[in-house]
C-alpha cells in the first residue's frame, strides 16, 4: 500500500479480525538497550535474547525518536478501559510504552488503566521479579504512575509445568501482599492459569510459545471487575 497504517488496515480486513488494530507509532524505529557500561544492544530480537545487567534499571529507547500516532492518541483519550497486557517486558511492552507522548496521554485519559502481569519470569531479564516489580517497570517506562489496577495470578500451575519451566530458568511470578499494599494502584488476584496445555503447531518450533497461559475468560472477568469497581 505504500503506507504502514493502511497496510495494517488492509491486513485486518483480509484476516477478518474483531476490533481495530492501531499502531502506537508509524515511525520506522529500532529498539535500543543501553547497558550500564555503555554498550548497546540494537533490535527487538537482539534485546529479547540479551542478558540485562541489573546493576541499575535498564535503559530502553527507540531510534530514530518516534512520533505518537495521532490515531492511537485519540483511541486512548476516548477509551473507557485501557489494558496493558502481559508479554515480554523489555522487548515487547517497553517499545510501545517509551514512545514519546504516550505517558502523557495515559496520565490524562479518563479511562480505567489496568495491567495484567506475566505468569512466569524470563531468565536473564526478570529473574526473581514479583508482581510489584513488573508494575514498577511498566510505570517507569511510561514515566508516570498511571495504573489504576494490577491483576495477577495467585494460583500455581501444575508441578509438571513448573518443573518444565524451571529447567529453562523460568519460574512462576510471585507476589508480596505487603509490598502490593503500599502501591497507589489497587490489586485483584485470581486463578488465571489456563486449565489445559495448548496443542503446539509446527509454527511453534519457529516461534517458541509458552505452555503456561492465561485463561482468557477468567482474565476477562477480572478486567471487567476492575472496570466496574
Amino acid at each position: 500500500t505504500g503506507n504502514f497504517a493502511q497496510a495494517v488496515r488492509t491486513a485486518s480486513k483480509v484476516l477478518n479480525i474483531t476490533g481495530r488494530v492501531v499502531p502506537v507509532t508509524l515511525t520506522n524505529s529500532k529498539l535500543v538497550l543501553t547497558q550500564p557500561d555503555g554498550s548497546r544492544v540494537v533490535g527487538q530480537h537482539s534485546v529479547e535474547g540479551a542478558i540485562i545487567d541489573r546493576s541499575q534499571p535498564p535503559h530502553l529507547s527507540l531510534e530514530p525518536n518516534p512520533k505518537l500516532n495521532p490515531e492511537a492518541k485519540t483511541a486512548i483519550e476516548t477509551a473507557d478501559l485501557v489494558v496493558i497486557s502481559p508479554g515480554n517486558l523489555y522487548a515487547s511492552l517497553a517499545p510501545t510504552l517509551v514512545v514519546p507522548g504516550l505517558g502523557e496521554v495515559l496520565a490524562s485519559t479518563k479511562a480505567c488503566v489496568v495491567y495484567v502481569t506475566n505468569l512466569v519470569t524470563k531468565p536473564g531479564q526478570t529473574d526473581g521479579f514479583q508482581v510489584h516489580d513488573y508494575a514498577a517497570e511498566i510505570e517507569r517506562f511510561i514515566g508516570k504512575a498511571v495504573l489504576n489496577f494490577v491483576i495477577y495470578n495467585q494460583h500455581q500451575p501444575s508441578q509438571k509445568l513448573l518443573d518444565k519451566y524451571a529447567r529453562a530458568g523460568e519460574y512462576a511470578v510471585g507476589f508480596q501482599p505487603e509490598a502490593l499494599a503500599k502501591q497507589q494502584y489497587q490489586v485483584i488476584a485470581g486463578d488465571l492459569v489456563a486449565d489445559s496445555i495448548p496443542r503446539l503447531t509446527a509454527a511453534d518450533k519457529i516461534i517458541p510459545r509458552t505452555l503456561i497461559r492465561h485463561h482468557p475468560d477468567k482474565t476477562a472477568r477480572l478486567i471487567m471487575q476492575a472496570y466496574f469497581r
